[in-house]
C-alpha cells in the first residue's frame, strides 16, 4: 500500500510537471508572438515614415528641377539631380539602419525571453530533483517503519507465544 502511494505520488508529480511545462512553453509562445507583433508595427512604421519621406523629397525635387529649368540654368539642373541623388541615399541608408536597429532590439528581446525560459526551467529542474529526492527519503523512512513496526510485531506475537507455551507447560 505504501509503495503504491509512492508510486502514484511520483506519477502525479510527474503529470503536474509536464502541465507546468506546457504552460511554460504557451506562455513563451505567446510573448513570442508579441515581440513579433510589435516588431511587425515598428517596422511598418519605419515604413512609412520612409515612403513619406520619400514623396517629400520627389515633390521638393521636382520643384527645384522646375525651376531650374524654367531659368534654363543647366548647372542648377545638376546640382539639383546631385543633392537629389545624394539626398535619396542617405535616407534610404538612414531607413536600412533604423530596420536593423528594429530588427536588433527585437531579437534581443527574444533572446531575452528565451534565455528568461532557460533558466526558469532550469530552476524547475533542479527543484523537482530536489523534490524527487526528499519523497524518495520520505518513502524510505516510512519503508524503515513499517519494517521496524513488523519486527516489533513479530517480537510481540514470539513473546505471547513464548508466554502460552510456558503457561501451557506450567499447567
Amino acid at each position: 500500500d505504501a509503495i503504491r502511494g509512492y508510486e502514484q505520488s511520483i506519477a502525479r508529480e510527474a503529470q503536474d510537471f509536464a502541465i507546468s511545462r506546457r504552460r511554460q512553453q504557451e506562455d513563451f509562445e505567446k510573448s513570442l508572438a508579441e515581440v513579433y507583433e510589435d516588431g511587425a508595427k515598428q517596422v511598418a512604421k519605419i515604413e512609412k515614415s520612409y515612403a513619406k519621406q520619400r514623396e517629400r523629397a520627389q515633390e521638393q525635387y521636382k520643384d527645384n528641377l522646375t525651376k531650374a529649368a524654367a531659368h534654363l540654368d543647366a548647372m542648377a539642373v545638376y546640382e539639383e539631380q546631385k543633392r537629389f541623388r545624394q539626398q535619396s541615399q542617405d535616407a534610404a541608408d538612414e531607413h536600412d539602419e533604423r530596420l536593423q536597429e528594429q530588427r536588433d532590439a527585437e531579437q534581443e528581446s527574444i533572446d531575452d525571453l528565451r534565455e528568461h525560459l532557460e533558466e526558469q526551467r532550469q530552476r524547475e529542474d533542479e527543484d523537482r530533483e530536489l523534490q524527487r529526492q526528499r519523497t524518495e527519503e520520505d518513502h524510505q523512512q516510512q519503508l524503515d517503519q513499517l519494517g521496524q513496526d513488523y519486527a516489533e510485531r513479530l517480537e510481540d506475537i514470539n513473546r505471547h507465544l513464548g508466554e502460552e507455551r510456558q503457561a501451557l507447560n506450567d499447567s
